[in-house]
């Protein structure tokens, strides 16, 4: 069966949601398109066949996490973050599900009122940042967790 369904979340200019479904399976299974947008680029922008019902709860399973996220990254140098230290409570993976195959993860600190989102393109051998106002990553995963297919 052939569905388009195209939507967008978003609180920033420069940081959003889109996706689209192509395909649906058995009435229930929404297959197709979903990237994050940072800083007018799109990423993963790879694959037409991701699972959304399972990406959009895997996304949205991390909303209790970032509420109860304690401690600020603070202002520390991207260079000087251990992106694998789970321990100090100062920053939260988002599971990114099916998009990581394409090498895509994102990581949320806080520093004051903002939020610092770090991502990965290349199965974490680099990260980058965009420093947003607090809650904007919450907000979008909140609202995406009421979508509907």
């Amino acid at each position: 069966n052939f569905k388009s369904n195209n939507m967008l979340i978003k609180y920033h200019d420069d940081f959003f949601v889109q996706w689209e479904t192509v395909f649906v399976v058995n009435e229930n299974l929404n297959l197709g398109i979903f990237n994050f947008w940072i800083d007018d680029k799109a990423y993963p922008a790879a694959g037409i066949n991701i699972t959304l019902n399972s990406l959009f709860y895997g996304l949205v399973s991390e909303i209790p996490m970032i509420e109860k996220l304690e401690m600020d990254i603070g202002n520390l140098p991207i260079d000087e973050i251990d992106f694998g230290d789970y321990e100090n409570n100062n920053l939260v993976w988002i599971n990114a599900g099916e998009l990581y195959q394409y090498g895509f993860a994102l990581i949320i600190g806080f520093n004051g009122n903002a939020e610092r989102i770090f991502f990965t393109k290349d199965f974490e051998k680099t990260y980058e940042e965009i420093v947003l106002p607090k809650g904007t990553l919450l907000q979008t995963l909140k609202d995406l967790s009421q979508t509907r297919f």
